[in-house]
């Protein structure tokens, strides 16, 4: 089923342990950026059990928006950067 009768079909991933923030982003988010821009809602999700990266994945390691927040990074890319911080 679906909303409205609309049919929606969700990708599955399964990322590896190994893939840098950069690099998931790059697999990920591109696409999803360029279409928010050109007026299409966009909705990122990450599932997974508790300590399995989630919140790493969407923001980067901890403490590092707090740090980002204080200017540290100044106008810069961090390495470390999450999918959000990024896009």
């Amino acid at each position: 089923g679906g909303a409205h009768g609309r049919q929606f079909a969700y990708p599955q991933h399964v990322v590896d342990p190994e893939a840098t923030q950069e690099e998931l982003y790059a697999m990920f988010m591109p696409a999803r950026v360029e279409a928010f821009v050109h007026g299409v809602n966009v909705n990122i999700m990450c599932y997974g059990q508790t300590g399995s990266g989630k919140t790493h994945t969407m923001f980067g390691p901890p403490g590092l928006m707090a740090e980002a927040g204080s200017g540290r990074f100044g106008m810069d890319m961090c390495p470390d950067y999450g999918l959000c911080p990024r896009g």
